[in-house]
């Protein structure tokens, strides 16, 4: 099973991201499921082994497996399966620190190569 994670697209810097604060764990819930608005549903006990996250155009997205998703990391390679860029696997350096919660930061490159490049990012870091 995957999980779908949509998000943002950052082609036009719109920096807002889903207010979540969970860390992808699957503990956060809000909205309403299927609403134009923000919306978030548990998962934390669903039986899944991968991640796929997607802009709202699905014009980049990528599939990794939960363990390269989760558990904690700064500056790491993480194995990408399969991307809008790339049919083959892959790495890139992503961060998942305990103490921020704007984490995880998942990109289709190394996180500080382009940050037009993110395709998930936790919470609104320009909120604080």
């Amino acid at each position: 099973m995957v999980k779908d994670v949509e998000i943002h697209d950052l082609g036009s810097l719109d920096l807002r991201w889903h207010p979540a604060t969970d860390q992808l764990r699957g503990t956060d819930v809000y909205g309403t499921e299927g609403a134009d608005e923000d919306w978030s549903v548990a998962y934390e006990n669903s039986s899944f082994d991968q991640f796929l996250f997607t802009t709202s155009d699905c014009a980049k997205w990528l599939i990794a497996e939960k363990d390269q998703v989760l558990g904690w990391y700064a500056d790491e390679a993480r194995e990408i399966i399969r991307s809008s860029t790339s049919d083959e696997a892959y790495t890139a350096k992503w961060y998942r620190r305990e103490d921020h919660l704007e984490d995880p930061w998942i990109s289709l490159n190394d996180h500080w190569d382009s940050l037009r490049e993110v395709v998930f990012e936790a919470r609104d870091v320009m909120e604080d």
